[in-house]
């Protein structure tokens, strides 16, 4: 139980900590100068071209919708490669609990060598 808790609470405390870079990376690429089509290798762009790529990527919305939108963006794969990743983890785990009380059951007297053991 006291695990549970200290874990609970270890991630409790990474959600600000994740919101704070969030907001610094967000911070530091919106205060940079200009737009990312105003550089010398896209002169050749039509200007209602860049109009519309400015308008797609959301780059004229209010400053707030453009972090909601940073930060949907960035928990999106986020949480799905979580899950992902906490799936596998749970479900090697489990074949192996279930391939070791299958021996068990099968032959008590072998033991299965445990991780890390030499």
């Amino acid at each position: 139980m006291n695990l549970l808790r200290y874990s609970i609470r270890r991630i409790m405390a990474m959600i600000p900590i994740l919101f704070g870079v969030l907001l610094v990376t967000f911070v530091m690429t919106r205060s940079m100068p200009g737009n990312p089509f105003l550089n010398p290798d896209m002169s050749r762009m039509n200007e209602d071209y860049i109009a519309m790529l400015t308008d797609r990527l959301g780059l004229n919305d209010p400053i707030h919708i453009q972090f909601f939108k940073y930060f949907q963006n960035f928990m999106g794969p986020f949480f799905a490669w979580a899950i992902f990743i906490y799936m596998g983890a749970a479900l090697i785990f489990g074949l192996y609990k279930t391939i070791r009380f299958g021996f068990n059951r099968i032959n008590p007297k072998v033991k299965i060598a445990e991780v890390g053991s030499h």
